[in-house]
């Protein structure tokens, strides 16, 4: 029998099959669940099941990848949710960005099943998590969390502890309310570039590499230089859905976000265009009038 331990990953989409691959090479056995099966995984020597319940049963710990606050809530949904083996100790760490209504309601029905959740929300792309490079904003029981450094450590080099449940959400608010800045920023730029007559190429280069760059412009100018918006690094749907989480938020605090309330228009807009399964990058073709 194998002493390698059980580790549960709940969603096999851009960020949970890459952080399955990342623990089954740091010699965990991962068995992970999504709804239409997973030869990679399997290929990669972990186990596939369609029940959140029997990896529950098999795991100590289970990772949730959901990207969506209904996908959160189907998981827990009947005789095969997660909860649905009432397992005495079970740790759920759930990565998504989500309103913390959402996470408050899975942590409370996971605790009348006898389980503890931890709200560690993930920032980085594919490539970031694959390459171990993503962080994990942890927060939660802090015992519960000290148990789960080394999945934390197979999943990536960068996790850091921030104290009570909903404290790693909010700061991933705030990192995303960035991100989402940022790309709005980065498009209305190169629009602005583009309408000029400024060769695209060469503008994307030098800015690149000068005072005016960010991670966002960096990254993602090339991708609307070349409108390679079918190459999907994070889709519109999802920037989207966690500006409007954001929105929210920042709104019941009394905040003020002008730059957010901007952003979070622009890529409804996207979505009223057709853009939601493209790239975030997309935006582009907003700010640039061509949708």
């Amino acid at each position: 029998m194998s002493d390698k331990q059980n580790v549960g990953v709940v969603g096999l989409g851009q960020i949970g099959m890459p952080l399955a691959k990342n623990l089954l090479a740091a010699g965990f056995n991962v068995i992970g669940c999504n709804r239409s099966g997973s030869a990679e995984l399997e290929e990669q020597g972990g186990t596939w099941t369609a029940s959140p319940a029997e990896v529950t049963r098999q795991c100590d710990i289970v990772i949730t990848v959901l990207p969506f606050e209904s996908s959160l809530r189907a998981v827990f949904d009947g005789p095969d949710g997660l909860d649905a083996p009432n397992k005495q100790g079970l740790i759920v760490i759930e990565l998504c960005t989500l309103p913390l209504s959402a996470k408050h309601w899975a942590a409370e029905r996971l605790a009348a099943a006898g389980g503890v959740m931890l709200d560690c929300p993930i920032s980085g792309y594919p490539a970031m998590v694959e390459a171990k490079q993503a962080i994990i904003f942890v927060s939660g029981d802090e015992a519960a969390a000290k148990a789960c450094n080394a999945v934390f450590d197979g999943c990536t080099d960068k996790h850091v502890y921030l104290g009570e449940f909903g404290v790693g959400s909010k700061l991933k608010f705030v990192a995303n309310l960035l991100v989402g800045v940022h790309m709005v920023a980065t498009a209305e730029a190169l629009a602005l570039a583009e309408k000029a007559g400024l060769d695209m190429p060469r503008t994307v280069e030098i800015l690149s590499n000068s005072a005016a760059a960010s991670n966002m412009l960096k990254n993602r100018a090339p991708v609307m230089r070349d409108r390679d918006f079918d190459n999907v690094r994070a889709r519109v749907e999802v920037i989207h859905k966690d500006l409007k989480a954001i929105s929210e938020f920042s709104h019941e605090l009394g905040a003020t976000t002008p730059l957010l309330d901007a952003s979070f228009s622009a890529y409804s807009q996207a979505i009223d265009s057709g853009l939601a399964k493209k790239d975030m990058a997309a935006i582009y073709n907003v700010l640039a009038g061509t949708v």
